[in-house]
């Protein structure tokens, strides 16, 4: 090989490492794929050609690796492993056998990359001494694999056999053992002994800041680790500021477009999502995407995390049409390369399905959990707590569905499983056993088996617990839903105040969410009765609750001041009623521009208005709610069904009747369709509709609408009675069984 040769591939080389480097993978293969076609192109071959191209060949695995395009790792990697063959150096070889053995982690193949790691240190010992810096690195990758499987113990042993050897080799005051402290403070993290990691990242940090100075990359990604071991400790602001730290470092050496930085910026996002400081979130967030989507392309297995996460942050604001949509997108990307993502497709066909489950598609919901539940029993088995997971969650939509045989089947298999593995007294096991009761009380002549379940529940969590425990109190409010779908208002009242008796001594970060719930339900329970007064002083109660702990823009709290104008409307309070009904809607649409509760909320406001003669008003709201709703459900919805109906008795009111009879047939035409009139109730209104077009006085239109409307009446008289709270007084509802965020089905 000539030396200007020589030098154009070195240089080539060089430039490639430095691309490598700081994340430029693109730019890197071209570097390196073009010294390949350099070296290739001389003649004649040698050992030394073999040598260079088994380095070559190794550095564009190792680009394709850090790129996830694992598939061609592992072709560049065998043409490595090959050339190192040829040559029979054992070293190269071994090289090569790591990286198999990176591969083989990122497919969860462990037994197979321990194997890998444990045959290149073999390879290693016979090359090299034993004190040698690639013996460190084998060490290290072992332990990294005792570290995935759970071996911990295994773990730590290896990486301070390579603290020890890397001492003796450089002294306290290197990067390497700055890197081994860092390693170490890494399984201390996956142990959860938080204290020691973070003690273990800052020797770390120490040393990086002496020898590089606070500013270099490494030393940024050390505060990333020691901001992710804050977070985990729930020490958010000192968590954001290290991570704001490391963002800032990795800003000025890297600048912008880089994926370390799309890193940090992800990172940061995802603890102003657990701070539910969901906007900030998304900014963040969608400034990772452009980045990686830059350098990595739309495509890449790197944009499914970010996909995934906005999808989560919009469930949680309740815009599930654009959480549909990313987690979608998530999903597809995870599809192409299905051999190895089983578990993160699993993982995202249920967010998938929980958000189905919030749109109200129930049959998607189902479809699309059983795809997540396949992949669970073949990875781990029918008998599993994850497979007994999905269960509960089929039998929630279920539940939604009124399909409650089945609902209680897939309950009783999670049940089966959680008994099995955690025992009677776990709270997963409560919670599994509450939620057959609650789909016993929706069975005819069952509510004494729900109150037998429960009652059952309550005396394990007493004998395991003692009195004074959340769960006690949560099974009470259970206890407390099932009298009031009984129209047992005195039980119910007194389950109420029993659970707010424990949730009041309660420490106050678990207390608050308790006593909020007890509050709502109590003013529920009092307005069922018709005992508005007592109603109201409840739901206030409820909203001072969340108050207490800054919570005042929760659906919650958005739920409380409808509920509240709720039982004003039934005084017939209009204009007290009208006023809570805004507050709730103001609540509401900071936190999404689109759901079914501000569909809810514009038609009671609608209602409400119209009781007040004001129309123009009433219409307004009327067609807000039917706006959200078509969005929502489509146009041919059952609730776009009845704001139509809403608005022709508006109309009826004001004297409009071609514009009443027009909603009328509008209301009445979706309701055929989903086949919820008999034939006597559609022949008397093709009939009405034919009269309609020979009619011209308003008084003869007038008829034509009241015969109409008494199609809905009936209707609305036939549907199925199945006892809920809802059903019992338009309008109230109660809490019941939920945890955390009131309307999130994933849970």
């Amino acid at each position: 090989m000539g030396n200007s040769q020589n030098r154009e591939i070195r240089s080539l080389i060089l430039s490639g490492d430095e691309k490598f480097a700081v994340g430029y993978y693109k730019e890197a293969l071209i570097l390196f794929h073009q010294a390949v076609e350099k070296i290739a192109n001389i003649e004649p071959k040698s050992k030394c050609m073999n040598q260079d191209l088994a380095d070559l060949y190794r550095r564009i695995a190792y680009t394709y690796f850090n790129s996830q395009k694992y598939k061609t790792a592992n072709e560049f990697c065998s043409r490595s492993y090959q050339c190192a063959t040829l040559i029979k150096d054992k070293l190269r070889m071994a090289y090569c056998i790591d990286i198999y053995g990176h591969l083989e982690k990122v497919w969860d193949q462990y037994e197979e990359a321990l194997h890998d790691y444990q045959l290149g240190l073999k390879y290693k010992i016979d090359t090299v001494t034993n004190d040698d810096s690639t013996i460190v690195h084998s060490y290290n990758n072992i332990a990294s694999i005792y570290y995935v499987m759970g071996n911990y113990h295994e773990a730590l042993i290896m990486m301070n056999h390579c603290l020890k050897l890397q001492l003796k080799l450089t002294g306290e005051d290197s990067l390497q053992v700055a890197t081994l402290h860092y390693n170490i403070g890494d399984i201390y993290e996956g142990i959860k002994k938080y204290d020691v990691a973070l003690f273990m990242f800052e020797k770390a940090l120490k040393i990086q800041t002496a020898l590089l100075g606070p500013c270099d990359n490494q030393v940024a990604e050390t505060h990333r680790k020691i901001a992710n071991v804050l977070s985990l400790q729930h020490k958010d602001k000192e968590a954001i500021a290290a991570y704001k730290k490391s963002l800032e470092i990795h800003l000025k050496t890297l600048g912008e477009d880089n994926l370390t930085v799309a890193t940090t910026y992800k990172n940061l996002a995802k603890l102003y999502h657990l701070q539910k400081n969901y906007d900030d979130a998304l900014l963040l967030f969608y400034k990772a995407l452009k980045i990686q989507t830059e350098i990595l392309g739309a495509n890449h297995n790197y944009a499914t995390d970010i996909y995934y996460n906005i999808g989560c942050i919009y469930q949680a604001k309740l815009q599930f049409k654009n959480a549909l949509r990313y987690h979608q997108k998530a999903l597809n990307i995870l599809l192409e390369t299905p051999d190895e993502n089983r578990s993160e497709i699993a993982k995202s066909y249920q967010k998938l399905a929980a958000t189905y489950h919030s749109l109200g598609r129930f049959k998607e919901a189902l479809d699309t959990y059983n795809e997540a539940l396949n992949i669970t029993i073949t990875k781990f088995g029918e008998d599993h707590v994850y497979v007994a997971a999905l269960y509960s969650k089929i039998g929630k939509v279920y539940y939604s569905m009124k399909n409650y045989k089945d609902a209680l089947e897939v309950h009783q298999k999670a049940l089966k499983i959680r008994t099995h593995h955690h025992g009677e007294y776990d709270k997963q096991v409560t919670k599994c056993r509450n939620e057959i009761a609650r789909i016993y009380a929706m069975l005819d002549n069952e509510h004494n088996q729900a109150l037998t379940v429960l009652k059952r529940s309550l005396q394990l969590q007493l004998n395991c617990y003692g009195k004074n425990n959340n769960h006690v109190a949560s099974t009470y409010i259970d206890l407390a839903y099932i009298y009031i779908a009984a129209k047992d208002y005195e039980n119910a009242a007194e389950m109420c105040k029993e659970a707010l008796q424990i949730s009041l001594k309660l420490p106050a970060d678990e207390n608050n969410q308790y006593v909020a719930e007890c509050y709502y339900n109590l003013g529920s329970i009092y307005a069922l009765q018709s005992q508005f007064q007592e109603s109201i002083e409840m739901y206030q109660k409820c909203i001072n609750a969340r108050k207490e702990v800054e919570d005042e823009s929760s659906n919650i709290v958005a739920m409380t001041h409808s509920e509240i104008a709720t039982v004003y409307r039934l005084q017939q309070l209009y204009h007290d009623a009208i006023k809570m009904y805004k507050t709730s809607l103001e609540i509401y649409l900071q936190i999404t521009p689109c759901n079914h509760e501000i569909g809810y909320i514009y038609n009671c406001l609608g209602y409400c208005y119209e009781s007040l003669a004001n129309y123009a008003d009433a219409l307004s709201m009327y067609e807000k709610s039917l706006h959200i709703y078509q969005e929502l459900d489509g146009t041919d919805s059952a609730a776009a069904a009845e704001v139509y109906g809403s608005l022709a008795y508006t109309y009826r009111l004001q004297g409009k009747y071609d514009e009443a009879i027009s909603s009328y047939d509008k209301s009445i035409k979706i309701r055929m369709d989903r086949k919820s009139l008999h034939e006597d109730q559609i022949k008397s209104y093709l009939d009405l509709m034919d009269q309609n077009e020979m009619q011209e006085s308003n008084g003869e239109k007038a008829l034509v609408c009241d015969k109409l409307s008494r199609i809905l009446v009936e209707q609305a008289e036939e549907i199925d009675t199945a006892i809920t709270t809802k059903q019992m007084l338009p309008g109230i509802e109660v809490i019941h069984c939920s945890r955390g965020e009131y309307q999130n089905l994933d849970s």
